[in-house]
């Protein structure tokens, strides 16, 4: 059976909503904790403990398991303090009062202080601890990793790796369906390293962040659409493409989603189809540029591009027969041809690049 992971926005709504029969699995943390996670402090919702607490076991009632995020990529080497480890595990110890056996970690030494804690601790590696090759999925197995979430930058559309990976390792495989990274992204690791320690509790940056990855990364899509078909996202309609490999997990996001967003993208990958715009179920930051342009004072001359998904049917085959990875994107040309057809890009979209060369800009130069 296929399981998709649903973000956890902390809304009772999205737990009313869930049906129980399709096992989903609920990820997600606080705002702000001990290592980190995987988002910007300011971007989630702000539950307290006890509302946390709660939450968790209303959805566990209700038959869903929970995965708890420790994905941070980086703890300024407070880790081996014995302080610091004190605490984590004191953490931990929190998570199993709440019957919670399930976690997610960037970090391997992370991961054998967790296994030696709690040796029946479900341990998902994140997507952080960017995965992309059978080498790298074979040391986290061996570490003892029971699910490893591969690196969306470079892993969506590599068949000949998926392939060796999902042969040759006995832990479960999980891809990220919907997601809207850069093809190779320079920014990704960068980023990571920023929402992570945003998002730590008593880090020297006090919660302060700038999206310094986003506008870039955002810029070239906008710039050049070509690079939203080339993004690492999943087609509903190409999940069993995944599913002949073997892989049956697949996760959906954002935890910054409202409850109605995140059940309408579950609902397209459960029927493996969606009519529309599909930049609509994946994770196109839509309201962050709306808040970005109303800031800036151009709200009202927004325009996003649209991707009719119906255009797009064939393009999983191509990725069969060509490795990204070593092919000049000049001389293949299949996105560019997939992009020509099916998106359209309104002329108010330079608002928005010209708003985002401005952020780049003053980021850049001050």
């Amino acid at each position: 059976m296929t399981i998709f992971k649903v973000p956890c926005n902390w809304d009772y709504h999205l737990l009313d909503s869930l049906d129980p029969s399709a096992s989903p699995i609920l990820f997600g943390t606080l705002a702000s904790t001990i290592v980190g996670g995987g988002r910007p402090s300011a971007a989630l919702p702000q539950p307290q403990l006890k509302e946390a607490e709660n939450y968790i076991r209303e959805a566990q009632a209700k038959g869903f398991r929970f995965n708890y995020l420790y994905n941070a990529p980086c703890l300024d080497s407070l880790e081996f303090t014995d302080t610091w480890r004190k605490k984590f595990l004191k953490d931990i110890d929190w998570l199993i009062s709440m019957g919670i056996l399930d976690v997610t970690v960037t970090i391997p030494y992370l991961i054998e202080v967790i296994k030696k804690h709690v040796p029946g601790m479900k341990i998902t590696v994140s997507s952080y601890a960017r995965i992309n090759s059978l080498q790298r999925a074979l040391f986290f197995e061996e570490l003892g990793a029971d699910d490893l979430t591969l690196d969306p930058v470079s892993m969506t559309r590599n068949f000949t790796i998926l392939r060796a990976i999902t042969e040759k390792l006995e832990c479960k495989i999980t891809l990220i369906a919907n997601g809207f990274c850069l093809y190779q992204c320079p920014f990704a690791e960068y980023h990571c390293l920023l929402m992570g320690h945003n998002s730590q509790i008593d880090h020297p940056c006090n919660g302060y962040y700038e999206e310094y990855p986003f506008y870039h990364c955002t810029l070239k899509k906008l710039k050049n659409p070509i690079e939203i078909i080339k993004a690492a996202f999943i087609r509903p309609e190409d999940i069993s493409e995944y599913e002949r490999l073997g892989i049956a997990q697949f996760k959906l996001v954002d935890r910054t989603r409202p409850t109605d967003w995140i059940l309408n993208s579950l609902k397209a990958y459960l029927n493996r189809s969606y009519s529309g715009d599909l930049l609509k179920i994946i994770n196109f930051p839509h309201a962050f540029l709306t808040y970005l342009a109303r800031k800036s004072g151009n709200g009202t001359y927004i325009g996003f591009p649209q991707v009719d998904n119906a255009l797009l049917n064939g393009l999983a085959d191509h990725f069969h027969s060509v490795n990204c990875a070593e092919t000049d994107c000049r001389d293949c040309m299949i996105c560019s041809v997939y992009a020509d057809k099916a998106i359209f890009l309104p002329p108010e979209t330079k608002h928005l690049t010209d708003m985002l060369k401005t952020y780049c800009t003053n980021l850049n130069f001050g």
